[in-house]
C-alpha cells in the first residue's frame, strides 16, 4: 500500500513539473529581431538616409516643429521607471532603441540601436520644473552623466511638475528661451538602474513621491506587457509594448539595409521648412523673400532705405543752374538740395551769402549799365531771377 502511495506521489510530481516547465519557458520567451525590422517598419512613416558619420538614419514625417521626447507623447510610470509613451504608431522603436542625432540643418534623425530602455534621455530638476534631453549617438548612461558630455540648451524640454506625466503635457512645456535660466539653477537626477534581462543601465527619471506632491494626486504604476507585433497601446493598468531583443548583424546572410535610401541633399527643401525654420525665425523670414541679393534680403532692404535718405546727385542741381530757366513743375519735387545749399528766404527776398565789398560794388555798376541799355522794367528781371533761385 505504501509502495502504491509513493508511486502515485512521484507520478503527480513528474506530471506537475512537465506542465509547469513549458509555461515558464513561454513566459520568458523573447522575440529576437535584426535592424531589418526597423528598416521595414519605419519606412512608411519617414525617410531613410545615409549619414557619413552615423550610417543609416531615419527622418520621420512628423510635420513642422517635431522634437523627440517632446511632441505627441508623455511619461508613464512603469516597473522600469518613467517610460515614454508616444502617440505615433512608430513610437515603439525610436523612443526605446537607439539614439537621436540633432542635426543643425536637417533636424532630428534617429540612429538605430540594440538596447531597449524606457527613454534614452538625461534628466535634470530646476525648482519645481523637470527637464530632459535626448542622448546622442554612441553615448551610454555613464558618459551622458559624466563631466565631458554637454547637451545644448535648446535640446532640453522643461515641464512644471503639476503637468508631469499627464497625457497633454506637451502643451505645457516652458519656452526654450528660458532653458538657460533653468539649467543654471538645476541639479542632476541620477536614478540609474540596470535592466536585469540585458544588464543595460538606464535612468529611471524623477522620484515618484515628488511628482505626486506636485500633482496633488497619487500616480499609479502600470505594467508592461510585451506584444508579439510592432506597436504599442496604453490601457488602464498596462502598457502593451513591442520590445524584442535585437541581435547584432553578424550573420553570413544578407546584410540588413533599408529598401530605399534618399540622399541627404534631397532633404533640404522638406526638412528645412519643417524643422530648421521653426527653430530660427530670422532664417524663416529670409527664406520667405522671393528674391535674394548676394548680401541677403535684410542688407538689401537697409541699402534701399539709405538710398532714399540720401540727397539727389549734384549733377541734377548743376543742370538746373546751367539752364538759367525755371525748372518744370514736374521736376521740382524730385530735386532735393542738401541743407548746406538750401537758400534762405525772408519776406519774399533772397538773402545771398556776404561777399567782398569790392566785388559787390562792381556788380552794382554792371547791373546799372544793363538797366540803362535794357528798356524792360527791372521788376520782371528780379522776378525771373528769384524764380531761377527757387529752382535751385
Amino acid at each position: 500500500m505504501k509502495t502504491q502511495v509513493k508511486f502515485i506521489a512521484v507520478l503527480l510530481l513528474v506530471s506537475t513539473f512537465t506542465v509547469w516547465v513549458p509555461e515558464k519557458t513561454s513566459a520568458h520567451h523573447k522575440v529576437v529581431i535584426s535592424f531589418q525590422v526597423f528598416y521595414d517598419e519605419l519606412t512608411p512613416y519617414g525617410t531613410w538616409v545615409y549619414h557619413p558619420v552615423h550610417g543609416y538614419a531615419w527622418v520621420p514625417d512628423a510635420g513642422p516643429g517635431f522634437y523627440p521626447y517632446a511632441t505627441e507623447g508623455y511619461w508613464v510610470l512603469t516597473w522600469a521607471g518613467w517610460t515614454w509613451v508616444s502617440n505615433y504608431p512608430w513610437g515603439w522603436a525610436p523612443f526605446h532603441y537607439g539614439r537621436w542625432y540633432m542635426d543643425s540643418f536637417y533636424g532630428p534623425m534617429w540612429i538605430p540601436g540594440y538596447e531597449w530602455g524606457p527613454g534614452w534621455v538625461v534628466w535634470r530638476k530646476s525648482g519645481h520644473y523637470y527637464g530632459w534631453a535626448p542622448i546622442g549617438p554612441g553615448v551610454n548612461i555613464q558618459v551622458a552623466y559624466g563631466h565631458t558630455y554637454h547637451v545644448p540648451h535648446d535640446h532640453w524640454r522643461f515641464l512644471n511638475g503639476q503637468y508631469f506625466g499627464k497625457h497633454d503635457q506637451y502643451h505645457h512645456y516652458a519656452h526654450v528661451s528660458d532653458n538657460g535660466a533653468f539649467m543654471e539653477h538645476s541639479t542632476v537626477i541620477n536614478q540609474v538602474r540596470t535592466d536585469q534581462s540585458n544588464y543595460v543601465p538606464y535612468n529611471a527619471g524623477p522620484d515618484r513621491r515628488e511628482i505626486e506632491r506636485y500633482r496633488g494626486e497619487p500616480v499609479s504604476q502600470v505594467a508592461i506587457q510585451e506584444r508579439e507585433k510592432p506597436g504599442q497601446r496604453l490601457g488602464r493598468n498596462k502598457l502593451e509594448l513591442y520590445k524584442p531583443d535585437v541581435e547584432k548583424d553578424g550573420s553570413a546572410g544578407r546584410k540588413a539595409a533599408p529598401s530605399h535610401v534618399t540622399d541627404l541633399e534631397n532633404l533640404k527643401g522638406r526638412t528645412r521648412t519643417s524643422v530648421e525654420m521653426s527653430r530660427d525665425r530670422k532664417d524663416q523670414e529670409t527664406y520667405r523673400e522671393p528674391v535674394r541679393s548676394p548680401q541677403g534680403t535684410t542688407v538689401k532692404r537697409t541699402e534701399q532705405v539709405r538710398q532714399d535718405r540720401q540727397p539727389a546727385p549734384s549733377r541734377n542741381r548743376e543742370s538746373v543752374k546751367r539752364s538759367n530757366q525755371p525748372a518744370p513743375a514736374g521736376n521740382q519735387g524730385d530735386v532735393r538740395p542738401s541743407p548746406q545749399s538750401t537758400p534762405q528766404r525772408t519776406s519774399g527776398t533772397v538773402n545771398q551769402t556776404p561777399r567782398n565789398p569790392v566785388v559787390k560794388e562792381s556788380e552794382t555798376k554792371r547791373q546799372a549799365k544793363q538797366g540803362e541799355a535794357d528798356p524792360r522794367p527791372q521788376t520782371g528781371r528780379s522776378s525771373q531771377s528769384a524764380g531761377t533761385t527757387r529752382s535751385r
